[in-house]
């Protein structure tokens, strides 16, 4: 069952309210919206069209939920990843509207923060730098914009725009080798593995294939065991000269940890 058809199933199924007219308004309402959104808004009508379903009290969450996913499906359409603006009032009221939008618009806000960064198109509105513009224009965390862009950065618009089913916070653990200088790194084979668990995987188990990356290419120090710490540890406190009964005592240690290890 098509999106639109899911959406007036679920208006003609509905129980009836108590009031016959306001299902019957809330039903033209609604089927006005999607007949609008059928047709693939042009650009400047798809921020009112989202501010109306979204501040509409008459539409329950189910509803408002299936609107706005089908509303971003058809906006991503109508803009595309190649289709970027190349004026700063669009990029930036298109990258707003965005990072409004469900977490699969994700690569094409980034795209349009990359380019606006790059080209430092935000002194347009006044701003010094990139973090500036952030905090007056943007409504999410700078580090969650960074990361948005540093995924578009390493791991390609087209790669990562056509991977629908993978969530972009799995890809985050391996950045640190996408972005490390040692030219011993795998980085697309890396990528492609990495994509490809994502789909299957879990985010603590992405972390610790990672983890495992980055100690074999040299980005980790391996850690220690307790065991190791705990030597390291004695030796250091032990003191540089020993009397007869340290001495007596550190022989019987060695003797232990000869037979602890069996030879």
């Amino acid at each position: 069952m098509g999106r639109m058809n899911e959406f007036a199933h679920v208006c003609r199924t509905r129980r009836p309210p108590l009031i016959p007219r306001v299902q019957t308004n809330r039903k033209d309402r609604a089927e006005e919206l999607l007949e609008s959104l059928g047709l693939n808004p042009p650009r400047e009508r798809v921020r009112d069209l989202f501010s109306r379903i979204k501040e509409d009290d008459s539409l329950d969450r189910r509803e408002k939920n299936t609107l706005i996913r089908h509303l971003t499906e058809s906006y991503i359409a109508i803009i595309g990843e190649k289709v970027c603006a190349s004026d700063y009032r669009t990029l930036k009221s298109e990258a707003k509207l965005l990072a409004e939008m469900t977490r699969r618009s994700f690569i094409h806000m980034a795209f349009r923060l990359l380019k606006i960064r790059d080209e430092e198109l935000y002194r347009e509105d006044g701003y010094p730098d990139f973090k500036s513009f952030l905090d007056g224009e943007i409504c999410l965390s700078r580090s969650t914009v960074y990361n948005y862009i540093d995924i578009v950065t390493y791991f390609g618009v087209q790669p990562v725009g056509q991977e629908s089913d993978v969530e972009y916070s799995k890809l985050l653990p391996l950045l640190p080798l996408l972005k490390s200088d040692n030219p011993a790194i795998p980085k697309e084979e890396l990528k492609a593995v990495f994509v490809a668990e994502a789909r299957v995987k879990g985010r603590e188990e992405l972390k610790r294939l990672a983890n495992r990356y980055k100690a074999r290419y040299g980005l980790t120090k391996p850690k220690c065991s307790s065991v190791v710490k705990f030597l390291s540890k004695v030796r250091k406190q032990l003191p540089s000269e020993l009397d007869e009964e340290d001495r007596r005592a550190v022989r019987d240690m060695i003797r232990y940890l000869t037979r602890l290890v069996g030879s």
